[in-house]
């Protein structure tokens, strides 16, 4: 339970002018950072899906896997995994947020940071591969945009006099088809059609008893976009496997409609103020390069730096262009893999032990912050079945607002 405090410098009446003009004023008094409304929870960097094998070696997608969520990062890597290959993906998000929304900025305040918490069933997939050829369709779910609720009482000599009640919820599906071909005999190619969708939907709704007034902002969005992703795998040796992959920039529109309702039943009022708007979100263009190599037959590292061109970033916001103070960012993670039974030759079991970092700087220019993971994960896999868990637990340095973060993921994959 989190405790809201109404500030007492803004009076009823500035609550109300606030809601009807559209709650611009609130948006200049602070700079939120990492949490504007159309922010993912927990990081603006993201690329496909990361399932629990990944996860818990330092977040790498772009030249090691083993599912066919590698069509979302690098669908060049679909001739790593065998010739059919099923992957299945839940994960568990938990992030902490302290500037959003009316929270923190000027009219509600809260004792601490306040939890989001996000249960998803986020990746489904199949692969198959023949020849040089390989191909996979996957549907997943790369993005939430929920808030912690604020549901608030105010009362005077023990009678509820005042309520506001906030909610934002809000997610981005993808449907993804990929092929990939082996050129040479070390070297594939793989490309990736994206087809974005999704919706976001806030409202605030504010309760005067005294007066029987009621005023409500209610803001919904249906998302579209399409994307292409280009990987290359080289393998060297069988030990070594370096990779590039580019994600095209894109524009992801947003039917948005809106509506500003005041109603006073005592002054036989009721107000209501409908709008309509094609928003527009820039996505920017999203390059990286990572290498997988094979220590020893029981010990592999990777690595993965991706770079996020998010000074191209723009946002119209209901005919409104928002500014968006934000500067390129380069993601790094690395991790290692140990597998004790990798050695041995009268088994067919693999029992995979694996340790990463994540180096993660948010691209807002003010406040400059970066969330630092320690990852860890396991699995297991016995003939043509693998299961696999894996966490991420981190905290974000540089605004000073104590943020954190942490994710665990299960995967579960048949291989044929």
């Amino acid at each position: 339970m989190y405790n809201f405090i109404l500030m007492r410098k803004y009076g009823s009446s500035f609550i109300c002018i606030v809601f009807l003009v559209g709650v611009p004023l609130l948006n200049a008094q602070l700079i939120i950072g990492q949490y504007e409304d159309e922010a993912p929870v927990m990081t603006w960097n993201i690329l496909g899906v990361t399932t629990s094998s990944s996860l818990g070696m330092g977040g790498v997608v772009l030249a090691r896997t083993q599912d066919t969520s590698c069509s979302l990062t690098n669908p060049a890597l679909l001739f790593q995994l065998p010739r059919f290959s099923f992957s299945l993906n839940y994960s568990y998000t938990a992030a902490s947020l302290f500037k959003y929304s009316l929270v923190n900025t000027g009219v509600l305040s809260s004792s601490g940071p306040i939890f989001s918490h996000i249960h998803s069933l986020d990746f489904i997939g199949a692969s198959f591969r023949i020849g040089n050829w390989a191909t996979a369709l996957s549907y997943s779910s790369s993005q939430h945009f929920n808030r912690p609720p604020v549901d608030l009482d105010s009362e005077s000599a023990g009678t509820t006099t005042y309520s506001m009640l906030f909610n934002q919820e809000g997610s981005i599906k993808n449907i993804n088809i990929s092929l990939s071909r082996k050129i040479f005999k070390n070297f594939s190619l793989g490309i990736g059609f994206n087809i974005h969708s999704g919706d976001w939907n806030k409202e605030i709704t504010e309760e005067f008893f005294t007066s029987q007034t009621t005023i409500s902002d209610i803001k919904s969005m249906t998302f579209t976009g399409y994307s292409f992703i280009i990987g290359v795998a080289l393998d060297l040796g069988n030990k070594l496997t370096l990779a590039g992959i580019i994600r095209t920039p894109y524009t992801r529109k947003a039917e948005g409609s809106s509506l500003f309702r005041y109603q006073s039943p005592l002054g036989n009022t009721d107000i209501k103020i409908p709008s309509s708007s094609d928003n527009t979100y820039k996505m920017p263009l999203i390059a990286g390069v990572g290498l997988d190599y094979q220590l020893s037959p029981s010990l592999r590292t990777a690595l993965d730096v991706i770079f996020f061109n998010w000074n191209k970033y723009t946002v119209t916001y209901f005919e409104e262009t928002r500014p968006r103070d934000f500067r390129n960012v380069i993601k790094a993670g690395a991790g290692i893999e140990y597998d004790p039974l990798s050695k041995r030759t009268d088994v067919s079991m693999h029992l995979p032990i694996r340790f990463g970092v994540i180096v993660d700087p948010q691209p807002m220019n003010t406040p400059k912050s970066s969330y630092l993971y320690i990852t860890l994960g396991t699995g297991i896999r016995w003939k043509n079945f693998q299961l696999d868990i894996g966490g991420a637990l981190g905290k974000e340095i540089g605004s000073g607002d104590s943020l954190t973060g942490k994710k665990y993921a299960v995967t579960a994959i048949l291989f044929l």
